[in-house]
């Protein structure tokens, strides 16, 4: 099944320099809609569930598929620091 997150991930695979940034609006581009409001409020959006209840889709699909972890996140600057 396609997510929107599959070009997201992509992208983390062709990465190999960790820890990797990237902003809000690159990752809005990359998915093709704007990101929740929540991932700007909630740090927990960004969280690395890897449990098999987890509904992050963001996090199964995009991040965590793709071999890294959020290392952290800046909702000031909207960006989001990746680590492998």
């Amino acid at each position: 099944m396609a997510s929107k997150y599959d070009a997201f991930a992509a992208l983390l695979r062709g990465r190999s320099e960790s820890p990797h940034s990237i902003s809000f609006a690159a990752i809005e581009d990359l998915i093709g809609t704007p990101l929740p409001i929540s991932s700007r409020t909630h740090k927990d959006w960004w969280g690395n569930d890897r449990s098999p209840a987890s509904t992050h889709a963001q996090a199964k699909f995009g991040w965590l598929a793709a071999g890294w972890e959020v290392e952290s996140v800046d909702p000031n600057r909207r960006s989001v620091t990746f680590r492998k």
